[in-house]
């Protein structure tokens, strides 16, 4: 495993995708396991997304690209509370 920008794009990508679906959750759902179901599907959604790699010619899927997906989602889940209450508080009138 090398940590080259094409796998620090991964963990970005990633990182942005889990951020909003971790808000689409929340606010569709309400659930208090939003965590959860942001992990699962991103998770998912990144190793669907390195399978189908395997049909593309030039391309391979990569397990070390998938962990950087799946981490990536984690630190949106870390960090995406915080974000949607900053945003949320600059929305609401004073």
């Amino acid at each position: 495993f090398e940590l080259t920008p094409d796998k620090l794009v991964h963990w970005v990508e990633y990182g942005v995708l889990g951020i909003f679906v971790y808000r689409w959750i929340q606010l569709e759902f309400n659930s208090s396991r939003t965590w959860l179901y942001t992990l699962l599907i991103g998770t998912m959604f990144g190793m669907v997304d390195e399978n189908y790699q395997r049909l593309i010619p030039g391309r391979t899927p990569d397990f070390w690209d998938w962990v950087l997906d799946t981490l990536g989602i984690g630190l949106a889940i870390l960090i995406a509370p915080w974000i949607w209450r900053k945003l949320d508080s600059i929305k609401k009138p004073r």
